[in-house]
């Protein structure tokens, strides 16, 4: 039941995809929307998450917001160092993010294969709370979908597909892989913290300046909220299970 529930979110990230590839001048609204989708899911999924398996683990908080620091900083390094910038300032969607869209696109992939192997460590529990999992899962996806295309702009056609593809994978082979193995929690609550700070830096560095590079602010910061509430609403339904 794992498997099956977990392949809907293969057509959740594709969906969400296509919404973020034919944006067009809807662009700056995705881009907000995707945003607060990133940073929410980093406040109200990642972190929280990380604390409460620190916490059972008796580690202190920092353990996980450490992590979620260093993930930051480290994104921050890879872009200003490695010469993911080919020119300064340019705008979002050119040649020059394409690096940082790949990197981001990775980080969106690794963590939709922890979502697919919550799905399946949810079923390990028991089928109510595996079914609930599943369900908030499959709504998460679609923003993952449209963060990766979002992230993506500047790709070309092929490329994008392949990380959309890889993304809406990853859930799924997330899930049959917890019919093998389970995931150490003392090193899943770094790796929450770590993909936190990832999500922080993309949404708060990247996506949200591009987003307000327009005169008509109001509809951006409306789309911001709305991915924040979007989060934190799927984040309740993942905790009330």
């Amino acid at each position: 039941m794992a498997i099956v529930l977990a392949l809907l979110t293969f057509f959740s990230t594709l969906a969400g995809g296509l919404v973020g590839r034919r944006a067009g001048s809807r662009l700056h609204l995705f881009l907000g929307l995707a945003a607060g989708m990133l940073i929410g899911a980093a406040l109200f999924d990642l972190l929280p998450e990380g604390l409460a398996i620190a916490q059972s683990l008796g580690k202190l908080p920092v353990f996980v917001t450490g992590s979620a620091a260093a993930g930051f900083l480290a994104f921050h390094l890879l872009e200003k160092f490695l010469a993911f910038h080919s020119h300064p300032e340019p705008n979002y969607g050119e040649p020059g993010h394409s690096h940082v869209g790949d990197l981001g696109a990775l980080a969106v992939t690794i963590h939709s294969f922890f979502d697919g192997a919550a799905i399946g460590v949810g079923f390990q529990v028991s089928p109510t709370a595996g079914t609930a999992v599943a369900a908030a899962v499959i709504a998460h996806d679609f923003s993952d979908g449209l963060n990766t295309a979002i992230m993506l702009q500047g790709a070309s056609d092929s490329r994008a597909k392949a990380w959309l593809l890889a993304d809406a994978a990853a859930p799924c082979l997330g899930a049959a892989s917890t019919l093998l193995w389970r995931f150490p929690p003392a090193l899943l609550a770094p790796a929450l913290g770590i993909f936190a700070g990832f999500f922080l830096y993309l949404g708060a560095a990247h996506l949200l300046p591009e987003a307000h590079r327009t005169r008509n602010g109001i509809p951006v910061v409306l789309s911001t909220i709305a991915g924040f509430v979007i989060l934190l609403a799927v984040s309740i339904l993942i905790n009330t299970r």
